[in-house]
């Protein structure tokens, strides 16, 4: 019979062979231990019970880690994007093409241009017929073998940008720091408690593809491991430099990001670092979105043209789903990490839409005032000024 090891042993051994530090292995065994004694099973258990169950599941669980092909990446996340279901277009034409030509539907038609396919089967739990939206034939699902397959009621995703390097498995050594994309899913997407701008260790999974790295940024996706735990001793660069700097590829001012749109309407991935002067602010969420209602302002806006039905500044709408915080008041000067989008003009005296592109506007993913320019008081806003129908485009529901 082998010597059982002492748990300062398995911490060291379980260090040497995953690349963990002891630390974030003795917080793990901690948060383990915990869980272990909220069972009920386990509420009268002897100390050394619930040690012996913890190890256990500590080993299993960094050796899962290990086999897994997600590695750790540290480093600073700025935004958390919209959550996106992306199976939602799908089972709304599949369900129209259904009504209106079940046959053809069932057969797999193309309808408003996306094949679709749909037919009557039994609930197994219910035993009634209903409608079943099912994968149609396409080149990626047939490669993904999920062809006839039923579509899932909801396939939730969601993008989380920042910077951040990513940390070799043997070495522990940090790649070179960059711009990350990242896309989490399901639960983690549903429910995202990530901090921001906060110094982070996260794993996730390597997607980086020839035009990422062209472009100097990091692709990642999510992986059954994937936590964003705040990291305070990481060596890190200021948030102010991490946004100025190693995010300059995507670094836009106010006067440009009409041109910007313009040129990237087309292009999901069109998000922004920008910087200006917060003119008006209104933190009451509106009634139907939940957003809340900012306007930008800078010089660099002086230099755009002016007509009639535009708005000055730059109107921002900030998502209260995802822990933006809202520390400052107006005057405040700020940094904003957002899509840009664009609605239609309003004629200036019926207030109707028109079919001409209105004002270009950002919807918020992440916000950070630096405190040499936050304003805590501010004087009163006119309560007209704070009024603001709801936009044409809002979030989707992407050292």
């Amino acid at each position: 019979m082998s010597k059982k090891l002492s748990l300062e042993e398995v911490y060291t051994k379980l260090s040497e062979s995953s690349g963990k530090s002891v630390e974030e292995l003795q917080a793990d065994f901690a948060n383990i231990v915990t869980e272990v004694k909220k069972d009920e099973r386990f509420t009268t258990a002897q100390p050394e019970i619930i040690e012996g169950i913890a190890r256990n599941k500590l080993l299993n669980q960094v050796r899962r880690e290990q086999m897994s092909p997600a590695i750790t990446w540290e480093g600073t996340v700025i935004g958390i994007g919209d959550l996106v279901d992306t199976v939602r277009r799908q089972r709304m034409l599949s369900v129209a093409s259904f009504k209106n030509d079940p046959v053809g539907t069932e057969e797999g038609k193309t309808y408003q241009g996306r094949p679709v396919k749909a037919k009557m089967g039994k609930n197994e739990e219910t035993g009634k017929e209903e409608l079943k939206v099912l994968y149609p034939k396409t080149p990626n699902n047939d490669k993904w073998g999920r062809t006839g397959k039923e579509l899932p009621e909801h396939s939730w995703l969601r993008n989380v940008y920042g910077v951040a390097s990513p940390i070799d498995k043997k070495t522990r050594k940090p790649g070179e720091p960059k711009i990350f994309n990242m896309t989490i899913s399901n639960k983690l997407a549903q429910t995202p408690t990530i901090p921001i701008f906060e110094k982070v260790r996260f794993k996730g999974i390597d997607k980086t593809k020839p035009e990422d790295a062209k472009a100097g940024e990091y692709a990642i996706s999510d992986s059954a491991f994937t936590k964003f735990n705040i990291a305070p001793e990481l060596n890190l660069p200021d948030t102010e430099t991490i946004l100025s700097q190693f995010c300059a590829n995507r670094y836009q001012t106010l006067g440009d990001l009409e041109e910007y749109h313009a040129q990237k309407a087309e292009d999901w991935s069109r998000w922004v670092v920008t910087e200006g002067n917060v003119s008006l602010l209104n933190v009451e969420p509106n009634s139907t979105t939940q957003n809340m209602r900012m306007v930008m302002d800078d010089e660099s806006l002086l230099f755009a043209p002016v007509e009639p039905g535009r708005s000055l500044g730059i109107t921002c709408w900030i998502p209260t789903d995802r822990g933006i915080v809202i520390d400052f008041a107006q005057d405040s000067r700020i940094y904003i990490v957002g899509r840009t989008t664009q609605g239609k003009k309003q004629d200036p005296i019926t207030k109707e839409k028109t079919e001409e592109p209105g004002d270009v506007m950002i919807n918020v993913y992440g916000i950070y005032c630096p405190d040499m320019f936050k304003v805590i008081e501010a004087d009163d806003v006119p309560e007209e000024a704070l009024t603001a129908d709801t936009p044409d485009e809002e979030p989707a529901g992407g050292w």
